[in-house]
């Protein structure tokens, strides 16, 4: 990266704290009222010719991408709905590679319709209690998300980033994290125990152990992440790199053991952090609060949030606060809340970006179709289902919260690649001024977020405008 680009002169820090499974629609379509132009919108790169300056929901849009299911014999169309309620939807819509096909529901000519996400939701829910099929067509208006949509506005947002492959959590957060899903899918290949150590470049999540409704053991993605790439560059103590977790795996549940979902994912963080108990790097999330007021921030902070135990929802007891459907959105605007006000009542705030994913879109509704023509990153000895690693995911949220980043910013790719989870990687080792061949194919040709930062700092966001703005979730905090 330039040594004189605005991210290197101004940003010393990155914070990124990963949710869970909402489309972009579903959080940030209404983020400018249903206005595809707002006059107020920082575009960077400028749009190209006919596109609309913010891509969120509209009246229009709603109609045309109604959902059709076929009730006694014709079909009825249900339109996109404004307005849902916290929990919503009441049941956890599915996610995996199959589902996602028959949600993107692609025309004969291949090309995505986006038509499907009611009809799979309803085929897939229809038998469970107090199950309305028409949640998964309802949308969050900004006054029912407003966290989220206050930090969007006054800050940046990407309305182009896409999950890296149409499928779930595990695969997603892999190429966040090593640039592609290549790993043991069966606990006997991890073990050693076939006649070769077999690799598998995964589209879906693969467990060895279950207990319902508790998957235990994830499968083991075997190649490096980027904490190993910083390691081998030199960048191996608690003031370059933590990891913050919110709690073991699987959650809530007496006598889990110790470590988290992040941990247990990869054989590379594994192998970094062999005794995650003892390891300054590797610490609760409750320590970010600390670090940030005694001055010990490391350089790349990685947040976890705590994973909703989804199977209590309908007796309300809504645990965790990754905004997993149909877990309530609430805690994880709280948690982005605790974050966002500590980072900016911290002397970090001076030279901190604060970057906010989501995994993957996990069965909510979104019309822009994924892209496709993505780099397929090498290695793996097998192909599941057919899947080419060429076609993006769904759109999830991006956004970029700094002192260094204007309000209303809306950032798009400088590069015909679109964002994808990708471009996280690729972003921090420019910064770092490392290698991206480390991390493979898939991060060697992805965008990077940098231009997001600008070079002219902006006053906080003032705590009564803040909280008047957010004071549905932050009365909660």
């Amino acid at each position: 990266m330039d040594p004189h680009h605005p991210m290197v002169q101004h940003i010393r820090h990155v914070i990124v704290l990963m949710f869970e499974n909402r489309s972009f629609d579903n959080l940030l379509g209404w983020l400018y009222d249903g206005d595809a132009n707002p006059d107020a919108v920082h575009n960077v790169p400028a749009p190209a010719p006919g596109e609309p300056r913010y891509d969120g929901l509209t009246p229009a849009l709603c109609e045309t991408y109604a959902q059709p299911v076929e009730q006694k014999g014709r079909i009825e169309r249900f339109p996109i709905r404004r307005g849902a309620h916290g929990a919503c939807p009441r049941w956890d819509p599915r996610e995996g590679f199959d589902a996602v096909r028959r949600q993107l529901a692609r025309d004969s000519t291949g090309k995505a319709t986006m038509l499907g996400f009611l009809l799979d939701y309803w085929s897939s829910q229809k038998n469970k209690l107090w199950f309305d099929p028409t949640e998964i067509v309802h949308t969050f208006d900004p006054a029912e998300a407003p966290v989220i949509n206050t930090l969007a506005a006054e800050f940046g947002v990407s309305d182009r980033w896409f999950a890296s492959i149409p499928s779930q959590t595990s695969i997603n957060r892999a190429f966040s994290i090593c640039g592609n899903s290549i790993g043991y899918a069966t606990s006997a290949a991890f073990e050693g125990r076939t006649n070769a150590r077999q690799t598998t470049a995964m589209v879906d999540n693969h467990y060895y152990e279950h207990l319902l409704p508790f998957s235990l053991a994830p499968a083991v993605f075997s190649e490096p992440t980027i904490w190993n790439v910083l390691c081998e560059a030199g960048h191996d103590t608690a003031a370059d790199w933590k990891i913050y977790h919110s709690n073991v795996w699987p959650p809530h549940v007496p006598g889990a053991g110790v470590t988290s979902y992040t941990w247990k994912m990869f054989g590379g963080l594994q192998s970094l952090v062999p005794s995650p108990t003892r390891d300054p790097r590797y610490v609760s999330i409750a320590q970010l609060a600390v670090d940030l007021r005694q001055g010990t921030l490391p350089r790349f902070a990685y947040l976890e949030p705590d994973y909703s135990l989804t199977v209590f929802e309908e007796l309300g007891l809504h645990i965790g606060d990754d905004y997993h459907p149909p877990g309530h959105i609430d805690g994880g605007e709280r948690l982005l809340a605790r974050v966002f006000e500590a980072l900016q009542a911290s002397r970090y705030w001076e030279d901190t970006l604060l970057v906010v994913l989501f995994d993957e879109h996990g069965g909510t509704f979104d019309h822009v179709a994924p892209p496709g023509g993505l780099v397929c990153p090498s290695g793996g000895d097998t192909r599941e289902k057919g899947f080419a690693f060429t076609d993006g995911g769904v759109r999830a949220p991006a956004l970029f919260v700094s002192k260094w980043v204007r309000p209303r910013t809306v950032l798009r790719s400088p590069t015909r690649t679109p964002f994808e989870h990708t471009a996280l990687p690729a972003t921090l080792l420019d910064w770092w001024g490392l290698d991206r061949r480390a991390l493979g194919e898939r991060v060697m040709a992805a965008p990077s977020f940098a231009d997001v930062v600008g070079g002219t700092p902006r006053e906080p966001l003032a705590g009564d405008a803040w909280r008047f703005l957010a004071r549905r979730s932050l009365a909660r905090v």
